[in-house]
């Protein structure tokens, strides 16, 4: 929900005094932040500044996001955010955007307007390694520990059918 959003205000005094904290919502003037449902078709006529769409790879389908893209049109500088770990290897909005990211990264595409940041091993890197593991994860040592990692490894190894898991 919005824990961390409404800790940060209420944190500031000057912030605390502008907005408006609700059960759902925060509120500042008319602008609000809200974490919105799944169901894409009741998101048709949104218009927002910005969009964090977290956990792209748990999406069951674009339409979603293409609704909340689509809907930045009227905002001059909208900001889009996709946050995600891997997918499985399938047809996904989580990959199309992996491959759009990876192609502008590598200069395949050229689209100013879209930063690609990836982490990620390769697949000749040895996923039992703490440098891959370091590679692949930008909050290494910050939130994502590697002693948690090291055990999940271990249970990989032993585990066949987890190492898909580890190593997304």
């Amino acid at each position: 929900q919005n824990h961390d959003a409404r800790g940060m205000i209420r944190a500031d005094p000057d912030l605390d005094k502008l907005a408006t904290i609700f059960k759902r919502a925060i509120s500042y003037n008319d602008t609000s932040y809200k974490a919105l449902s799944c169901e894409a078709g009741s998101k048709h006529g949104f218009s927002p500044h910005l969009v964090v769409n977290d956990e792209l790879h748990a999406h069951k389908s674009a339409e979603l996001t293409e609704v909340l893209m689509t809907g930045t049109l009227k905002r001059t500088q909208p900001l889009v955010v996709h946050l995600t770990t891997a997918d499985f290897e399938r047809e996904s909005i989580c990959n199309q955007k992996h491959q759009y990211a990876c192609a502008v990264r590598d200069g395949d595409v050229e689209d100013a307007s879209f930063l690609p940041v990836v982490y990620e091993a390769s697949i000749e890197d040895d996923w039992a390694s703490p440098e891959t593991w370091e590679k692949a994860n930008p909050n290494y040592n910050v939130s994502v520990f590697p002693d948690y990692l090291e055990r999940e490894a271990k249970r990989a190894e032993a585990d066949p059918a987890y190492l898909n898991t580890f190593r997304r």
